[in-house]
């Protein structure tokens, strides 16, 4: 798994867990890391689970103090 790591990798830095239900917690500091490794996985069928990046999540607002005479279709806008 180390040499796999490194060849993808490449002088990048990133830590692993392993945990004892055989599974590996692989953290990456970079999102280009992020997508080069789940690019390898993709390519190679390494069945992994990974979470959305933070800079690709959605946003959730909260508006407060509005009338309730205002239109959802307004504020969507």
């Amino acid at each position: 798994m180390v040499s796999y790591l490194t060849a993808t990798l490449e002088d990048e830095k990133y830590y692993c867990n392993a945990f004892t239900d055989e599974t590996n917690k692989i953290n990456v500091y970079t999102s280009d890391s992020y997508g080069r490794l789940i690019k390898q996985f993709q390519g190679d069928n390494v069945i992994h689970h990974t979470y959305q990046p933070w800079g690709e999540r959605a946003y959730r607002v909260v508006l407060r103090h509005l009338h309730h005479s205002i239109h959802p279709d307004i504020i969507v806008k």
